[in-house]
């Protein structure tokens, strides 16, 4: 037997106090995840949780910057992708957030997510048909419902 004290935590009790704090408090999210990258370095996953905490602290200009690095190691990371819309959205780049969204949901159509995040842009810039379409497929695949009839945009 070993005097030495047990671990504290893991990795995965580490990103799950992560994520728990990034609804509450998104600047202690970031700090949260720099620790976990502190001990391993590089870590996608914590990477992707301080550009996360950035865009909901109101600085998605950060977020981006740090999912540039991000989506060029992992460019087909349905995360990553979804998290990078989010921020051009909230950087007010409307445009760009569709055309990453329509990016994602050709790599992973059943996002559900990025389904309604799609109908929420195009509803603002009056799309409605398309929104209304998108807002079905959201609901499609939030259900898991293969029988329903597609709506492609």
């Amino acid at each position: 037997m070993s005097d030495a004290p047990a671990p504290t935590g893991t990795l995965e009790v580490a990103m799950a106090q992560t994520l728990r704090l990034l609804e509450e408090d998104p600047a202690l999210a970031f700090e949260q995840a720099g620790e976990i990258l502190a001990a391993i370095p590089g870590h996608p996953p914590a990477l992707l949780l301080q550009a996360a905490a950035k865009r909901r602290a109101g600085d998605p200009a950060s977020a981006l910057d740090l999912l540039a690095p991000l989506l060029q190691a992992h460019p087909d990371w349905p995360p990553a992708l979804y998290e990078r819309a989010l921020a051009l959205g909230a950087a007010g780049r409307g445009e760009a957030a569709i055309a990453a969204l329509r990016d994602l949901l050709e790599r992973q159509p059943s996002h559900p997510e990025a389904w309604r995040t799609l109908a929420d842009h195009l509803m603002a810039i009056g799309e409605a048909t398309d929104a209304d379409a998108a807002y079905t497929r959201h609901v499609q695949c939030a259900s898991r419902n293969p029988d329903r009839k597609s709506t492609r945009l």
